[in-house]
């Protein structure tokens, strides 16, 4: 069940983060920090609906480390927007 779980979150972010790519240069909107942003939604909707029910196996646990450092730089954009606004 846990590889089954990894693959399908990695197919799903994987497909998330490539639709979002190029929804951003489809609508003229790409930068660095709105395709980190689209990214980062898709990676907090993904963990919440592939979050495991009863053990959290290793590679949960390094997700968590990663999406903790992803709420690190979303926060620095937010006040780079909130600074220059």
């Amino acid at each position: 069940m846990t590889a089954e779980l990894r693959n399908g979150f990695l197919l799903s972010m994987s497909a998330w983060m490539f639709v979002g790519l190029v929804g951003l240069f489809v609508l003229g909107h790409f930068s660095i920090e709105t395709y980190f942003t689209v990214s980062f939604i898709g990676l907090v909707a993904m963990m919440q609906l592939y979050a495991p029910t009863t053990e959290r196996p290793t590679w949960w646990q390094g997700l968590m480390w990663v999406e903790a450092a992803c709420f690190l730089v979303f926060g620095y954009i937010v006040y780079l927007r909130i600074v220059t606004f």
